[in-house]
């Protein structure tokens, strides 16, 4: 059952040491074309407050970018790839937990990767723009 589930949760390979690329993407994705993802979490993977939470997440995000100074070099139009990139980076953390959220038998899993996307929210979301640079990933 573990191996179907890491095999599936396509996410798994994003975290193993992804490209920014892919976070870009994967967050883009999220920015303008919530609703795919939104409806496989919700739905497909039985996590609906996952998904809810994500879209939540995502505008804070959006939010702050758009309010503070992001850190020295990163201005337009890398704003919006710093942005892509820490949604891409929640929204794996996202799909992870709620592919592993409620399975029977990997509790241990859960707990692992609901504790490191609620790290990464909290700091991304609570911590000063010029800290994110730094945050650890």
């Amino acid at each position: 059952m573990a191996p179907q589930i890491l095999r599936d949760a396509r996410s798994f390979l994003l975290s193993e040491g992804p490209t920014e690329t892919l976070l870009m993407y994967l967050g883009s994705k999220v920015i303008h074309a919530h609703q795919d993802l939104e409806r496989f979490i919700a739905v497909r993977l039985c996590a609906p407050r996952v998904a809810a939470r994500l879209l939540d997440i995502t505008e804070r995000i959006r939010a702050r970018c758009s309010k503070h100074s992001l850190p020295t070099g990163i201005v337009e139009p890398g704003n919006s790839y710093w942005v892509s990139a820490l949604v891409g980076e929640i929204a794996m953390w996202a799909i992870l937990v709620a592919a592993v959220e409620h399975r029977k038998g990997h509790e241990l899993a859960s707990t692992w990767a609901r504790s490191k996307y609620e790290e990464r929210i909290e700091s991304l979301t609570e911590a000063d723009s010029a800290e994110w640079a730094l945050a650890p990933n």
